[in-house]
């Protein structure tokens, strides 16, 4: 079964509104696959075609630190690969592993994390658990062409991402700010988004092992540079915050005697009303390498 690239083409970067435009073009063309549509063909893809994966037992645990500062305890049970390799010219490079799928404990709570490089442009992670509220992915994009490991920090640092989830889309820039939303991922979904395994030196021992490749190597330093540490929750974080609303029906004109009602540092000629309303904040930092 094909899988879909997604294909991101290159263009010229000197004239800012055609940047733009073929910037909007991108996210366009990535959400009309969709995320539903991706993770299907992996889940179907490995079921009809089980014969044709690489299946590694890992069963190795390890505390880290999630992207939103959780302290966890994760369980890499085992890695599940098959070598595709992702022919481009000689310039860019070959990813030889363009589908891997870990089965991961976080907390005692399993989790399957599903890793893709469809393209020299792309690189897409999909969380995956028993219902549709604990999926969460984002994908990773520039217009430059990443070449094998060699720029995986520049090219971090210049990518775009788009996160997906609970039928909310997050749009950001790596590095560039959070983006905020009043829907919250699933806490243990998001632990294994942030989660490194490719830190841990069994797992990458043990796929090495099994298919021992310049290209596989590659595919494996670039999956673990985006993370950035190996206990850390990476570049992919989150911060949960309380914004708190006033609001009063007139405002008071200051007098020498101050004024009859003041709320949060406001004066008001009448009682002032308040709200509070949770934010989760997300985003994508350059620390790869």
């Amino acid at each position: 079964m094909a899988y879909p690239t997604n294909k991101i083409e290159q263009f010229p970067v000197g004239n800012r509104k055609q940047y733009n435009q073929e910037e909007n073009r991108m996210k366009r063309l990535i959400m009309q696959t969709g995320f539903t549509a991706l993770i299907t063909l992996f889940f179907l893809s490995a079921i009809a075609a089980a014969e044709d994966w690489t299946n590694v037992v890992v069963n190795h645990e390890e505390q880290f630190t999630d992207g939103g500062g959780m302290n966890r305890k994760a369980k890499v049970l085992s890695v599940k690969f098959k070598p595709h390799t992702v022919q481009t010219d000689s310039k860019m490079g070959n990813f030889e592993i363009q589908d891997l799928m870990a089965t991961v404990e976080i907390d005692g709570t399993q989790r399957t994390i599903i890793y893709s490089i469809p393209n020299g442009n792309q690189v897409n992670i999909t969380v995956l658990g028993t219902t549709e509220q604990e999926e969460i992915s984002i994908v990773f994009y520039n217009t430059s062409v990443l070449v094998n490991n060699e720029n995986i920090t520049e090219w971090m640092k210049r990518a775009g991402w788009i996160m997906s989830y609970k039928g909310v889309r997050l749009y950001g820039n790596v590095g560039k700010g959070a983006q905020g939303t009043t829907v919250g991922t699933d806490p243990i979904s998001f632990a294994a988004l942030s989660y490194n395994i490719f830190a841990n030196k069994n797992v990458v021992k043990l796929i090495t092992g099994a298919d021992n490749s310049s290209a596989t190597k590659s595919a494996i330093r670039i999956l673990g540079g985006i993370f950035g540490g190996p206990k850390i929750g990476g570049s992919i974080k989150c911060m949960k915050k309380k914004i708190k609303t006033v609001a009063c029906t007139a405002h008071c004109t200051q007098g020498a005697d101050g004024c009859p009602c003041e709320c949060l540092k406001i004066p008001c000629c009448s009682e002032c009303s308040q709200t509070e309303e949770t934010i989760w904040e997300y985003s994508a930092g350059a620390q790869a390498g």
